[in-house]
């Protein structure tokens, strides 16, 4: 038996774990359906449901809102004025694309949420201030990683997946 098979015979256990874990590995980072981009969220909702398409949220685009919503709204702004170098805008009616804050009253408690992002609308629902809170927290994860910058971001399309949470 020569050098070469000798070789092979003892680092072939050891490429085929590291394979194996390459590939464990892959699957779990890609998603468990198989998305192309995965939507990784803190704290992991209970429902994340991945839709096709994007909203693209620029400075034309209104905000109509419940009266609940104004503090997680001044923190959107907040990051926004940061990082875009615009604020949104309230409105009393709007047409598409628009953000709008709901209460939803099939929601459980004060902390839970709805969040419903399409191509032309970002729908919030809640029943107080702190779910508010907690749905421009998951808003902002969907965003680019600029929103959260101390600088102005250039050549940055504001875009979040369509997702229903």
């Amino acid at each position: 038996m020569g050098i070469v098979p000798k070789i092979l015979n003892r680092i072939l256990p050891t490429v085929t774990v590291v394979l194996l874990v390459l590939t464990m590995w892959s699957v779990l980072w890609c998603g468990v359906k198989g998305e192309a981009d995965p939507i990784h969220l803190i704290p992991t909702p209970q429902h994340v449901t991945r839709m096709p398409g994007h909203f693209e949220i620029s400075e034309s685009t209104p905000i109509i809102a419940v009266s609940e919503a104004n503090e997680a709204i001044l923190l959107l702004n907040r990051m926004f004025r940061t990082a875009a170098g615009f604020e949104l805008n309230f409105k009393h009616n709007g047409t598409n694309p628009l953000i709008e804050f709901v209460r939803d009253n099939a929601i459980p408690n004060g902390e839970a949420y709805t969040l419903s992002i399409s191509s032309d609308r970002i729908t919030i629902g809640a029943l107080d201030r702190a779910g508010y809170f907690y749905a421009v927290q998951t808003l902002i994860q969907l965003m680019p990683d600029e929103i959260v910058g101390k600088d102005r971001a250039k050549n940055v399309s504001w875009k979040v997946p369509c997702v229903v949470i």
